[in-house]
């Protein structure tokens, strides 16, 4: 019986070893939400997709369901993020709190492109930039605002223009968020508190 055969670009945001070569992923997909499948010995050193999965990739997927699951037939790579940002940088550490946050909020697999493109064009702005410590700390906020108001967890949306919706990403954006630094986490831990997750 012949599966039919998806294809999607997907965040990879964890990853674990299954076995001795096999892994399954963490992925955040543009057109399938957020979901978990298995790549056959991606671990071995010959594996054509072990480069395109690591953790904080952004790869084009193609996917078939089984009976055990999503399993990762191909992968192209677009970028990885921990790649842009150095090892141990403070960019590379937002982008792992996103990654949890985004697996802690986003509920199985139910499309959501714009909270996708949402995520990827921060991430692709903050490898772009060379942020301050100050910067990049508004850009974490404006970014977990944005996630936010795109599951429906924003509740005062009117304070927080031009935060949300379809934000134009810039370093005059970033600035102009620090003084309302602390009313944007207030807000944020209040959400996230109200939503239970």
């Amino acid at each position: 019986m012949a599966h039919h055969m998806y294809h999607t670009p997907g965040l990879v945001l964890s990853s674990r070893g299954v076995g001795e070569a096999n892994s399954l992923f963490s992925i955040f997909t543009r057109e399938l939400g957020m979901i978990e499948a298995s790549a056959q010995a991606v671990r071995e050193v010959k594996s054509k997709l072990r480069f395109s999965l690591r953790d904080f990739s952004l790869s084009e997927l193609s996917l078939v369901r089984g009976k055990q699951g999503w399993k990762i037939t191909s992968a192209v790579l677009e970028g990885n993020f921990s790649d842009t940002y150095g090892p141990g940088s403070s960019s590379l550490l937002v982008a792992a709190r996103i990654s949890s946050l985004l697996q802690r909020l986003v509920a199985g697999e139910e499309k959501n492109d714009h909270l996708f493109d949402t995520v990827s064009t921060a991430l692709h702005f903050l490898s772009a930039e060379t942020l301050s410590e100050e910067e990049l700390a508004n850009a974490e906020c404006i970014l977990v605002l944005s996630i936010l108001h795109e599951l429906g967890y924003l509740q005062d949306e009117s304070a927080f223009q031009p935060f949300v919706g379809d934000v134009q990403w810039s370093r005059d954006l970033v600035r102009s968020a620090a003084p309302l630094r602390t009313k944007i986490i207030a807000q944020i831990n209040t959400s996230l508190r109200e939503s239970q997750m």
